[in-house]
């Protein structure tokens, strides 16, 4: 409609950016009103990310064929957790890494 009535793009867009923060705004202020926690949501996200990237990095190093001491070595983890997702990878090759860290997120010492 308004470019019908020949408004610059520039106001158009100014005009269209702020209907988009005011309702974000509201967005927000809804969780907030609710009592969504944030930092907890952020740090969980935090985990998973941390996660993912030590189970990719156990998948390839297992198919470079080092061993899970040296993984934990070098990668300064705890053996044991190494070991659950080295299992894991090995006696189901075909679960993704998410999955794995779905099963595993619990008992990941990043998480805690």
């Amino acid at each position: 409609m308004l470019r019908k009535i020949n408004v610059p793009e520039d106001r158009i867009n100014d005009f269209t950016d702020q209907i988009k923060e005011a309702r974000m705004g509201q967005f927000m202020e809804h969780f907030n009103e609710e009592g969504y926690d944030w930092q907890a949501t952020r740090n969980r996200a935090l985990a998973e990310g941390d996660s993912l990237r030590l189970i990719k990095t156990v998948r390839r190093l297992i198919t470079k064929g080092r061993s899970v001491d040296e993984i934990a070595d070098d990668l300064g983890e705890e053996p044991g957790y190494i070991r659950e997702i080295s299992n894991i990878i090995l006696s189901e090759p075909q679960k993704t890494d998410e999955a794995i860290m779905n099963a595993l997120l619990p008992l990941c010492p990043i998480a805690k």
